[in-house]
């Protein structure tokens, strides 16, 4: 077989989508993780620009394997900063070789000469070795992957009734705060931790940057006049789905127990084979000194709006050292867990950030 290695263009999209369809995550839960009905308004969602990077079988014309460089703001050691973030890595069976991904690394590095960024971030999932063991390798002109801590993705229940009215909280719409304030309060808290974004007032406004994000899905709580806590519900089907496509044996066989049980227990239970996942997000979570009341009130809040509206979860994801991961795991039904990397070259002077900073990505955009 005989391989290219290029940019995709707008014409590949409907190829990329079927491309995503096909490739599943393999695991005791089968998943496909699809961008529909648009490929790129996914990639490019929160970043300030994007590239695909594709892999495509000549003899054939077809796209076999794809991975996406973007960049975007973020806070690195409390100063605004661009940074490089790398993701869906997928590639068919027949393009699963070392030979190939050493190819692909060395096309990403000619894409990293524009020096827009010194380093990249990266997640994998925890209980994917085989690429965990591949691209910490440091062979054949592979990056450094520096393990920087796991990533809790807690998918936490909105099934059944959630009465949890905090007068304290309330919709950015019904409040008397400006989009600039609660900017500025994220901001302020994010600059405390690793990685976290840097927003802006167009961010929020704009309708390119945070793709189905409305401000009126934005949750406040007000102290004394003043903000002291913000998270925002997220949902992101319209472009961005996950797909149930089988279940191992164990799971098969466990399945219809497992199901009954949570009939019982009121959380939502393993769907059936070829349906999704349906969850929104837990997004811009910024509370003052970390309090857990607050917390807790902004959450249940959103339990409370969303809940028994066809969605299962709302999806919180927290570094393990985060000072508000110990209240994720006691409220979760289900977890993801990922180790997040910097990525960088070893043959260039690269200023890392400090050591000390618990980082802080958003999920929702990974």
């Amino acid at each position: 077989m005989s391989f290219e290695f290029r940019l995709a263009r707008e014409e590949d999209d409907q190829e990329l989508r079927e491309l995503l369809r096909d490739i599943e995550m393999s695991g005791d839960i089968a998943l496909s993780f699809e961008h529909e009905p648009n490929y790129f308004v996914a990639s490019n969602c929160a970043n300030l620009n994007s590239q695909t990077m594709l892999v495509v079988d000549r003899e054939r014309n077809s796209i076999v394997g794809v991975a996406s460089r973007a960049i975007r703001y973020a806070y690195v050691d409390g100063i605004k900063t661009k940074i490089g973030y790398l993701s869906n890595l997928r590639g068919k069976k027949e393009v699963r070789n070392a030979l190939l991904l050493a190819k692909g690394y060395k096309f990403l590095k000619k894409l990293h000469g524009d020096a827009e960024v010194n380093f990249y971030i990266s997640t994998i999932f925890s209980d994917n070795n085989v690429a965990q063991n591949i691209l910490t390798s440091q062979r054949a002109g592979l990056p450094i992957y520096q393990e920087r801590g796991k990533i809790t993705t807690g998918f936490i229940s909105l099934m059944g009734r959630h009465k949890f009215h905090v007068p304290q909280v309330v919709r950015f719409s019904e409040s008397t705060q400006s989009i600039k304030g609660v900017v500025e309060f994220i901001n302020r808290y994010n600059a405390k931790f690793q990685y976290a974004p840097c927003y802006s007032v167009e961010d929020f406004v704009g309708e390119d940057k945070l793709v189905g994000f409305s401000t009126n899905e934005l949750y406040l709580y007000i102290k004394e006049g003043k903000i002291a806590g913000v998270m925002g519900a997220w949902n992101q089907t319209s472009f961005k789905q996950v797909k149930v496509n089988g279940y191992s044996k164990t799971y098969q066989y466990l399945r219809p127990l497992y199901n009954l049980y949570t009939k019982l227990k009121g959380v939502p239970p393993l769907p059936p084979v070829g349906s999704y996942i349906q969850n929104i997000y837990g997004s811009f979570i910024a509370i003052e000194d970390n309090d857990i009341e607050v917390f807790h009130a902004l959450l249940n809040s959103i339990k409370e709006r969303w809940a028994n509206r066809g969605f299962s979860y709302i999806a919180i994801g927290f570094h393990e050292k985060h000072p508000l991961h110990g209240e994720l795991l006691k409220c979760l039904s289900q977890k993801l867990e990922s180790v997040l990397y910097e990525v960088y070259w070893d043959d260039e002077e690269v200023v890392l950030p400090k050591e000390g900073l618990v980082p802080y990505v958003e999920i929702a955009t990974l």
